[in-house]
């Protein structure tokens, strides 16, 4: 989908100003009326989130401040880094257990 398609859909002229929380107002405004349980179609409806998926994307590129790592705490950053590492490490030894490799990093 186009960027100025999902615009169209969400009824704006441009992404000036807006936030992820905006958007996200807005899609739930949106989708009451284009579910299908609310007597849309199912076509309206994934166009609407894929619209807002697009949107929401674009609006965190923008944005500096909207960026998910920017709402985790220093310790939540830590956290994930150590768990990511870990989890390498532990595919790293299956592999030299499976392969009968020594891989060093």
């Amino acid at each position: 989908m186009q960027l100025s398609r999902a615009l169209e859909i969400f009824q704006l002229g441009s992404l000036d100003g807006y936030t992820a929380d905006d958007l996200n107002q807005k899609y739930k405004e949106l989708a009451k009326t284009k579910h299908p349980d609310r007597n849309g179609s199912d076509k309206e409806f994934a166009e609407l989130r894929e619209a807002y998926l697009l949107l929401v994307s674009e609006v965190d590129k923008l944005s500096p401040n909207s960026t998910a790592i920017k709402q985790l705490s220093k310790e939540e950053i830590l956290d994930r880094y150590h768990h990511d590492t870990r989890y390498l490490q532990l595919k790293i030894d299956n592999l030299q257990e499976l392969f009968s490799l020594k891989l060093t990093f």
